[in-house]
């Protein structure tokens, strides 16, 4: 009888172990965090978490010459291609700034964010690179209309002066906010880092800063902090990005390339 009850005990602790092991195996992640997305990309690239938002996108493993960029980037002209594992500029196209421009989608919108990206000039020429933050998405059907926090280079000839500006609807420059003056001028084939910061809202507060990578390491050539108080302040959330000028005139000789673009909740 002790024999036959000690096996019921043992059965019963073996049926009870079995049934912990399999409630712990249903509490356990089954997403593969670190396998490769459908369109080849790493989870690295594209990671917008339940947690406080991170993005990131080197552009590897991937290509589309054809304009689009994958990844969940919206379009909103042609004004770009994935080559090579950058992103190249397509000076074809004769729209302008408030058209060439690459976003997320919507459902990542975002109203205190910090955005970044790296540029390479395989040439000194008038071009102008830029950024976003709060990009309004009921302006990206639109043609010629575009509301967003920008920082661009200066088209002035200097390569040294950059511009924090607010866009709003279809005017053809945005407002200026404040400025960075870098230390030296943009040089070709030296990658540079811009970053803008956007957060809260009465007021808005605004930090941008250049940045150059040489002997692998990154090296400031200016920043601002500033705030936007006026009446024509964006502070609703909105989605972030990268643009460029107009795709004739001017920008038809400034090719550039973009790389390693990240943009992180705040």
């Amino acid at each position: 009888m002790v024999r036959l009850s000690l096996a019921i005990v043992v059965a019963a602790s073996v049926l009870l172990a079995c049934s912990v092991l399999t409630s712990l195996e249903q509490l356990a992640p089954t997403s593969d965090a670190g396998g490769p997305h459908d369109d080849g990309s790493s989870a690295l690239d594209a990671r917008v978490d339940a947690g406080p938002y991170v993005f990131v996108d080197d552009f590897n493993n991937r290509d589309s010459p054809d304009g689009g960029l994958g990844n969940g980037w919206v379009s909103k002209d042609v004004s770009f291609h994935l080559a090579s594992e950058v992103v190249t500029r397509v000076v074809t196209n004769s729209k302008e700034y408030l058209d060439n421009i690459q976003t997320r989608p919507s459902s990542e919108s975002i109203r205190d964010v910090e955005v970044s990206v790296e540029l390479t000039l395989p040439m000194v020429a008038p071009c102008s690179p830029q950024i976003h933050a709060r990009v309004d998405t009921s302006t990206l059907p639109v043609a010629n209309t575009l509301d967003s926090y920008i920082f661009f280079l200066d088209n002035d000839g200097t390569y040294t002066h950059w511009i924090v500006g607010r866009q709003h609807g279809g005017q053809q420059t945005p407002d200026t906010i404040d400025k960075v003056t870098t230390s030296s001028a943009a040089q070709a084939g030296v990658t540079l880092r811009l970053t803008l910061r956007v957060k809260g809202t009465n007021p808005v507060s605004l930090f941008a800063s250049v940045e150059q990578n040489l002997s692998a390491a990154w090296q400031m050539l200016g920043s601002v902090t500033t705030t936007d108080p006026t009446g024509l302040a964006l502070t609703k959330a909105g989605v972030v990005g990268f643009g460029a000028g107009k795709g004739s005139g001017y920008e038809t000789t400034g090719e550039y390339f973009y790389d390693n673009f990240s943009a992180t909740g705040l």
